[in-house]
C-alpha cells in the first residue's frame, strides 16, 4: 500500500503514535486530490467519453462504444483479459450496480 510505505519512509517509527498522521486519513487526501484531476461525472448517456484520458490512464483498456436501441454500452478489456476470456469455458458476471453513479446504470 503507498501510504503504509510512504509512512515508513518519512515518519519517525519511534515517535509517539499519536504524532503520526492517521493513515485512513492520508487515503483520504490523496483520493481527493486524484479526484480533482478526474474528469467529472456526466448528466447523461449522450455525454462524450474523454477517450484520451481513458488512454493516458491505461492504454488500449478502452475498446468500443456501442448504441444498441436505447442503450449505450462502453467496452472495457485489456489482450490479457481477452486471451483468458476466451480459454475459459464458462464466464460469470456480476451485476453490482449499487456501486456505479448515474447515469451508467
Amino acid at each position: 500500500m503507498i501510504v503504509k510505505a510512504a509512512m515508513r519512509s518519512h515518519f519517525d517509527p519511534s515517535a509517539p503514535e499519536a504524532s503520526r498522521p492517521n493513515p485512513n486519513y492520508l487515503v483520504q487526501t490523496g483520493n481527493r486530490l486524484r479526484q480533482m484531476d478526474r474528469p467529472k461525472d456526466p448528466a447523461n448517456l449522450d455525454a462524450e467519453i474523454e477517450h484520451e484520458f481513458l488512454d493516458q490512464q491505461c492504454p488500449g483498456f478502452f475498446r468500443r462504444d456501442l448504441d444498441v436501441g436505447n442503450n449505450r454500452h462502453l467496452i472495457f478489456y485489456t489482450d490479457r483479459q481477452m486471451e483468458l476470456l476466451a480459454k475459459a469455458k464458462t464466464w460469470y458476471m456480476d451485476g453490482t450496480f449499487r456501486v456505479v453513479n448515474n447515469p451508467w446504470k
